[in-house]
């Protein structure tokens, strides 16, 4: 299953990179509406439909308008963006990935009633901070292209402590700054702000089951219990979708 979700990131990325290629944020925009459009004709109430107008109206205007003041500069920052994404060094992502983990293994400990985990989950929040989740139950599978929303009942976890790192470079020096300014204006709706996003967590995903697997850190993982079998999965905090079911 880990070589299933590794290669599903792999493939987030590389198309999304081809995404980059032909991407603006023009073209995005334009999209963006022709989309919005499609979706409020299917909706049967005229009071919401005329709402879902109006609200893509006033989008759309603000939007031109934006790009008619400063595009040259937002795309200028866009390409700068896509440039930075595709020079990242996975092999030094992976390193840093794998020195932090071992030493986040070191305070890790199960909970008296649990002598291994099946799962762990790696939780972020739009920070550079990721904190695996040991989680025992057995019985779950993911799901990577249907997701559902599924909530942790108490007790699930198998340890009150986290296995964790951090990775500034991405999340400070490419989605930070004038990425985040550029995307903010346009309230963060376009997909082309969505697609760095999740290719700059696709690349870290992508990495950490590389780290994973290696054996100086699968080696003193299945000390502390991960079994034979676990699997790592990686997903936002609080999103009305994650890509785990558990028991079902």
């Amino acid at each position: 299953m880990n070589s299933e979700i590794a290669r599903h990131y792999r493939d987030v990325i590389e198309t999304n990179f081809k995404y980059f290629e032909r991407a603006t944020i023009k073209s995005s925009l334009e999209e963006y509406k022709a989309e919005l459009l499609k979706e409020t004709a299917k909706i049967e109430s005229e009071k919401d439909r005329n709402h879902n107008l109006g609200f893509l109206k006033s989008f759309y205007n603000e939007s031109l308008e934006a790009l008619q003041e400063s595009g040259e500069e937002m795309d200028y920052i866009m390409n700068s963006v896509f440039q930075n994404l595709k020079g990242l060094n996975f092999i030094d992502i992976t390193k840093s990935i794998k020195k932090q983990i071992i030493s986040s293994i070191s305070t890790f400990k199960l909970k008296e009633e649990y002598t291994s985990f099946n799962g762990l989950f790696f939780e972020y929040n739009s920070s550079p901070n990721f904190s695996g989740i040991a989680f025992k139950e057995r019985n779950f599978e993911v799901i990577i292209d249907n997701p559902k929303y599924i909530e942790f009942e108490d007790g699930s976890y198998a340890s009150d402590s986290s296995i964790d790192f951090e990775f500034e470079e991405i999340f400070e020096e490419i989605l930070g700054g004038e990425f985040e300014e550029t995307a903010w204006v346009f309230e963060f709706e376009l997909e082309i702000f969505l697609k760095v996003k999740e290719t700059a967590y696709a690349i870290v995903a992508s990495c950490l089951h590389d780290a994973i697997k290696s054996e100086d850190v699968i080696k003193p993982l299945k000390k502390c219990g991960f079994e034979q079998n676990g699997v790592v999965y990686f997903n936002e905090h609080d999103m009305e979708v994650k890509s785990i079911f558990v028991n079902e």
